[in-house]
């Protein structure tokens, strides 16, 4: 799915920081290393290969910068089972499944746009979740779908009858067939490797196929006035930050062209909203009176962006 490995579908909402998992932003860290070379877990950049130490972009968070090439990644160490049951139903989302009218917009949404690229044919999503997506795609598309979480994998099979494997996107073998299109909807911001996950899809499009990929921009104008309080800033789930230019650096260097770069709106459930940035307990009560109040609200705060990119025929 989309996920760090290739799962959760996070890139669209409104999220409270794990700020208990690292010290706060401002805080001893943050002012310990504020602008020093930061020694961290990762020794190469992901994009470019540049050796570290990187620069501190974050460092309450442990974010850091590559010089060479702008990539924003999380440096400090992994959690493990970070895509439990529970990722699902009460740590990231309120309740996924709750949200699915608003999940299902955005989806049809997405949709739409990429049908301006590619008609039809074989398509893949990765990070697909409960397989949402590919019940919206497979009217148009033969779908297939992979996600590193068992529970909501079961459910796309078993309740929604979709192709699903569950499993780390880069330990699959080689299709027997070449896809016209691979999705990763809020996916890259996950993965252990989203630039050889990139690789890879590319290597699994056919001659003409279409990437299509939604993930936060770090150098929107909300970003850069938020900083480090921007919302989408919650390691370590969410381990990388691309930006216009470092996402197409990666996608060229996969040997796919950028056709159409686009900043979709997003719809979620007010509920859900009112989780993320309340949590539970009294205002979240409050807002959504007692949970009576719930329905969906659309916004754009243009700071995830929307890439379709071509393989060469």
């Amino acid at each position: 799915m989309p996920s760090p490995r290739a799962g959760a579908k996070l890139g669209d909402t409104v999220f409270r920081p794990h700020r208990d998992r690292l010290a706060p932003p401002g805080g001893r860290l943050a002012g310990a290393n504020r602008g020093r070379i930061i020694a961290g877990m990762i020794d190469r950049c992901e994009l470019c290969g540049r050796v570290g130490p990187f620069e501190p972009r974050w460092p309450g968070w442990q974010i850091v910068r590559c010089g060479g090439c702008g990539l924003i990644f999380y440096d400090g160490p992994p959690e493990a089972n970070l895509y439990s049951e529970s990722y699902f139903s009460g740590t990231e989302y309120r309740d996924y499944l709750a949200d699915e009218r608003a999940h299902r917009r955005n989806f049809r949404r997405r949709l739409r746009t990429l049908r301006r690229y590619v008609s039809g044919g074989r398509l893949l999503e990765v990070g697909c979740a409960y397989g949402l997506f590919l019940d919206e795609a497979r009217e148009h598309f033969h779908v297939a779908g992979i996600d590193v979480c068992q529970w909501p994998n079961d459910y796309a099979r078993e309740a929604l009858g979709v192709e699903v494997a569950t499993g780390e996107f880069l330990d699959q073998p080689e299709p027997l067939q070449p896809y016209d299109a691979v999705c990763m909807w809020d996916t890259l911001e996950h993965l252990p490797h989203p630039v050889r996950a990139i690789e890879r899809a590319a290597a699994w499009l056919a001659p003409g196929g279409v990437l299509a990929v939604t993930t936060n921009d770090v150098g929107s104008l909300v970003a850069c006035v938020r900083g480090r309080r921007w919302r989408q800033v919650h390691p370590p789930t969410h381990r990388w930050y691309f930006s216009r230019a470092t996402l197409r650096r990666a996608v060229e260097q996969a040997g796919l062209s950028v056709e159409a770069v686009r900043y979709p709106g997003v719809s979620r459930g007010w509920a859900s909203m009112a989780h993320g940035v309340f949590g539970e307990g009294a205002l979240q009560h409050a807002a959504t009176l007692g949970g009576r109040l719930n329905f969906d609200l659309t916004l754009n705060l243009r700071d995830i962006m929307y890439v379709i990119a071509r393989k060469p025929a």
